[in-house]
């Protein structure tokens, strides 16, 4: 057996000038190849930091090992990143034909501090939201990649900020994932806001092929967490995800083009704040997905749909509400449309003990093909507790192995702009005028005319009342109405039993008695809150209104006591 240190071997460790990237970059290049790695080979990257420009590329490696107990950290040099000679970027780190092939670490695992880390720098290719999508579009490197292997671990590595798809394992047959973390975040916000979504397909573990075990793992992206792809040989299939936690599109199929996926399993999942939680998609094609399963899944406030089962939400597309083939603005315009696939087939999908807790939107969208019908959909124990669970579990408890978020530089240069220009508006447009109204006696008319004070008022009215306005058109609206599905189609013996509490209009309702009940208390319950608060307003109006009147009966006392004294006074006085 071979141990190789990178540190040994030349590498620059701590040094982030482009000279020591270049270098690094080389040294993995020469040493990750077969003559230099042969069968028994560990090649170890030691405590530290080495940063390194990507476009590393390895084929053929066998029986070997890499051993991550400090960091690789990827260049953030855009334009000077390597590229292939059709021009599209190189990857960070990619493996070709691979065999036996384990990448690990020997620090523990358990927390993000005792894991090899893989930082991919995608602050730099995200660039300002939406405009750094615009500027690259998908043309944008993966952080680590395998195209067709077997016999393959990867355990307590730490994978960060990747410009594009975290990782990708295609046509592999015989992998392991375990132990290991996934982080694209662009804000210390949890949850998906429009900023943070602006790092577009940051996916997670993306995998396709056969017998696929991912277990233990961490994933918190703005894209796809765990999912299975198209593998272009036909069939992706025995593939079990179990034991993980995630926030993005967190369990995902597709989307799926012209393969057939079978047989997959997701079990035991915590799924926190995310945008979608159960989504399986079609892009087009005659693709298939037979004998799914997800099982034992809690999400906690769900952003957007719990369960989307249908075609792929995408655009893929400067115009980002082009339907490819739904659109990313169906529901919310009028004009964007939504396309089911009429070619694709879906059989045997079983959602087994799945747990909402308090749903923002609609519970979520289950549109088969009209002409070739979902068949075999069973939902069983699939509730809704739209007030949420005994325990929320925080940030930390759900992903013990990703860091806290962080503002990228990008976001922080952007809200420093936004501020200054609020603060330089308010100055121009409030402060001054205000200042030389009171100060410089020009705002005589507000003394004089009453119609002044009342248009301010009017527009100071208005302008507290937006948000509320906003609420009940954008997001309170019945398009987003959390007691039901947003849309029922396109499938056929679909049934609903067991204590599944709310029952998609297109289901056969076998559930058991009274789970609609409890359903509705919760959603009593859902507005104590707001009931208290409006009734503690009125109350207090009310009071205000009670004091004022006394006030004003004393002063109107007080007035006709003094006038009746000043008369008797001036009686005497006579």
């Amino acid at each position: 057996m071979t141990l190789l240190n990178f540190k040994d071997l030349g590498g620059i460790e701590g040094d982030p000038s482009p000279s020591a990237q270049w270098f690094n970059g080389g040294l993995l290049n020469y040493t990750l190849t077969p003559q230099n790695m042969t069968s028994g080979t560990t090649l170890l990257i030691p405590p530290g930091t080495f940063h390194v420009m990507g476009g590393i590329v390895s084929a053929g490696l066998q029986d070997v090992k890499i051993q991550i107990d400090g960091a690789l950290e990827f260049s953030s040099l855009v334009d000077e990143w390597p590229r292939k000679e059709n021009g599209q970027v190189l990857e960070c780190l990619q493996f070709n034909n691979v065999k036996n092939f384990t990448v690990t670490s020997s620090l523990g695992g358990g927390t993000h501090t005792k894991m090899g880390q893989l930082i991919g720098h995608g602050a730099s290719w995200w660039w300002w939201p939406f405009l750094g999508y615009l500027k690259h579009h998908e043309d944008r490197p993966r952080l680590f990649r395998i195209n067709k292997g077997s016999d393959i671990l990867i355990k307590d590595i730490l994978f960060l900020d990747s410009p594009y798809w975290t990782t990708k394992f295609y046509r592999v047959d015989g992998m392991e994932i375990s132990g290991c973390g996934i982080s694209a975040r662009r804000t210390r916000m949890e949850g998906h806001s429009i900023l943070d979504l602006s790092a577009f397909n940051t996916d997670g573990f993306d995998v396709s092929g056969h017998n696929i075990h991912i277990h233990h793992c961490n994933c918190y992206a703005q894209d796809d967490c765990y999912t299975v792809k198209d593998n272009y040989d036909g069939v992706s299939s025995n593939i079990l995800f179990e034991h993980n936690n995630a926030s993005g599109m967190a369990m995902v199929i597709g989307s799926i083009g012209g393969t057939h996926v079978k047989n997959v399993t997701f079990r035991d999942f915590v799924v926190h704040k995310t945008h979608k939680g159960i989504y399986t998609k079609f892009r087009g094609g005659t693709g298939k997905m037979t004998d799914i399963l997800f099982e034992d899944i809690v999400m906690e406030h769900v952003e957007q749909y719990p369960i989307w089962i249908g075609p792929a939400q995408q655009s893929d597309n400067p115009d980002l509400c082009y339907p490819n083939p739904c659109s990313l603005c169906w529901p919310d315009k009028p004009e964007a449309v939504c396309f089911p696939i009429e070619e694709s087939a879906m059989s045997n999908i079983t959602l087994r003990n799945i747990t909402i807790n308090s749903p923002a939107m609609s519970l979520g969208v289950i549109m088969g093909s009209t002409s070739n019908p979902t068949t075999n959909l069973t939902f069983t124990d699939v509730v809704v507790n739209r007030c949420g669970g005994d325990h929320i579990e925080n940030y930390e408890e759900t992903f013990p192995l990703l860091p806290p978020g962080r503002d990228d530089r990008f976001i922080v240069w952007g809200a420093l702009i936004l501020t200054g220009i609020t603060l330089a508006f308010l100055l121009i447009f409030c402060v001054v005028p205000v200042w030389c109204c009171v100060k410089r006696g020009v705002c005589k008319c507000w003394r004089k005319w009453r119609m002044a004070k009342v248009a301010f008022c009017a527009c100071l009215f208005l302008g507290l009342c937006a948000p509320v306005i906003w609420w009940f058109e954008e997001v309170g609206n019945d398009k987003y109405d959390s007691s039901t599905y947003l849309e029922c189609s396109g499938v056929k013996d679909a049934v609903a039993n067991g204590k599944t509490n709310i029952v998609p209009d297109c289901f056969i309702d076998e559930t058991d008695e009274g789970a609609e009940d409890e359903w509705k208390v919760c959603l009593l319950g859902r507005y104590w809150s707001i009931y208290l608060i409006c009734t503690l307003w009125v109350l207090l109006l009310g009071y205000c209104w009670r004091e004022k009147k006394k006030d004003t009966e004393k002063v109107e006392n007080d007035k006709s006591a003094q006038m009746l004294l000043s008369e008797e006074g001036e009686e005497e006085r006579l």
